[in-house]
């Protein structure tokens, strides 16, 4: 199963994951691609989304424990960590 999305990364559900992919992205180009998506008035919207990553990300430290960091755009160093490679807890 693959759960995607921003909280997919979450403390409470580490050992259930075999992979943690973090995709980067500056916050400039997560900004710009939000308001091309959903309009310059959403901007304060995107903005306090953006607020509510950056706390989630402060809390649960995703990309630190990804197994492996994509580019989300263009020019984006990318890292491999599959020496933690571990198999999922299976969940009766």
């Amino acid at each position: 199963m693959i759960i995607e999305g921003v909280g997919s990364g979450r403390l409470d559900w580490a050992p259930a994951l075999a992979l943690l992919v973090w995709i980067e992205t500056s916050a400039e180009v997560r900004l710009r691609r939000g308001l091309e998506r959903d309009g310059a008035d959403a901007i304060a919207l995107r903005r306090e989304w953006m607020a509510a990553e950056d706390r989630y990300q402060r809390q649960n430290r995703p990309k630190q424990r990804a197994d492996l960091i994509a580019a989300g755009a263009p020019h984006t160093t990318l890292r491999w960590n599959l020496s933690g490679w571990r198999s999922p807890t299976h969940v009766s």
